[in-house]
């Protein structure tokens, strides 16, 4: 399957948002989620593609669910979607 940057893009910012909402470093959330804080970096900047269980992981340690965070990339897709067909 070809990758979708604009998956990607959505999901390690709506990641940084919330980490950087909770006032945690990367370190910070790479070792409660047992990670390495380079890979929390990747993801953020789009190019890692975490896993499910990651992903959960990831939720778990940003005291959410895994439900909310797919629900944000969702709408962060959809609306970046919207303004580039806007911009055309």
């Amino acid at each position: 399957m070809k990758k979708n940057p604009i998956l990607y893009n959505a999901l390690g910012e709506v990641i940084k948002l919330r980490r950087l909402h909770k006032g945690m470093k990367q370190k910070k959330l790479a070792e409660e989620a047992n990670l390495d804080d380079t890979y929390i970096s990747d993801i953020e900047r789009g190019l890692r593609n975490p896993t499910f269980d990651v992903l959960f992981s990831i939720a778990r340690a940003l005291d959410t669910y895994s439900s909310v965070l797919c629900k944000e990339v969702e709408d962060k897709v959809i609306e970046d979607i919207d303004r580039m067909k806007k911009e055309e």
